[in-house]
Parts: C-alpha cells; sequence; structure tokens
C-alpha cells in the first residue's frame, strides 16, 4: 500500500522520526496516523482543509505539513523505540515533534492565520 495522507509526505515523516524508526511501521500505518490527524485539524479548525487542498496557498500547505508529519513522526517512535540508541533519544525527539506540532496547531486556531489560510 502507498503512503495516503494529503497534508504531508511518507519522506517527511521519516526524516521527523530519524533513522531510528522501526522498519515494521509500514505505509498503512503511516496514511492511518496522517489521515487521523487531517480529520482532527480539520473538526478543531472547523473547515475541510484536505477537500480544499489544491486551492491553499504555500504557506498554509507547509504548516499543514509541520503539523501532521510531527504527528505521525511521534507515533513511528512510540510505536517502537528499540531503534535509538536510548530511550532518552526517543523521549527527546518526541518533546520537540510534540512542541512543533502544538505551535502548528495553535497557529492554525489563531484567527488571523485561519483568514490568510482561507482566502
Amino acid at each position: 500500500m502507498a503512503f495516503t495522507g494529503t497534508f504531508t509526505t511518507e519522506a517527511i515523516i521519516n526524516s521527523k522520526a530519524g533513522a531510528g524508526k522501526s522498519a515494521s511501521v509500514d505505509d498503512a500505518m503511516e496514511s492511518g496516523w496522517a489521515i487521523e490527524c487531517e480529520h482532527y485539524i480539520n473538526a478543531i479548525c472547523g473547515y475541510d482543509f484536505t477537500t480544499n487542498y489544491a486551492s491553499l496557498k504555500a504557506n498554509a500547505k507547509q504548516l499543514l505539513s509541520d503539523a501532521v508529519s510531527s504527528f505521525c513522526a511521534i507515533h513511528a517512535i512510540f510505536y517502537d523505540t528499540t531503534g535509538y540508541d536510548s530511550i532518552l533519544e526517543a523521549q527527546s525527539k518526541i518533546i520537540i515533534l510534540k512542541q512543533l506540532y502544538s505551535e502548528a496547531i495553535n497557529a492554525l486556531l489563531d484567527a488571523s492565520v485561519a483568514d490568510f489560510i482561507k482566502a
């Protein structure tokens, strides 16, 4: 199965998860996490970014990609941490990715950013 997310790519997810990401994390898992996050973003923002993705500005697409790829990378790391040098390395990555995800979500919820994105 090929990766089917809309807002990000498998390559971006993998780069954020790092070299320790388990080889057993497959396209179906990453697609599922991406779609889950995309639906969540659409719901909390009250706007269907997925349907309107082609018409979005490049800045908006990057913000969506950052949120979804961070969310997916967190799940990929959490799925199996044994590929990392230590649990501390995995935890550090998760903390940083959670911060990136939170910042992107907060930006999407900001009224001025939302108006800019949807314009």
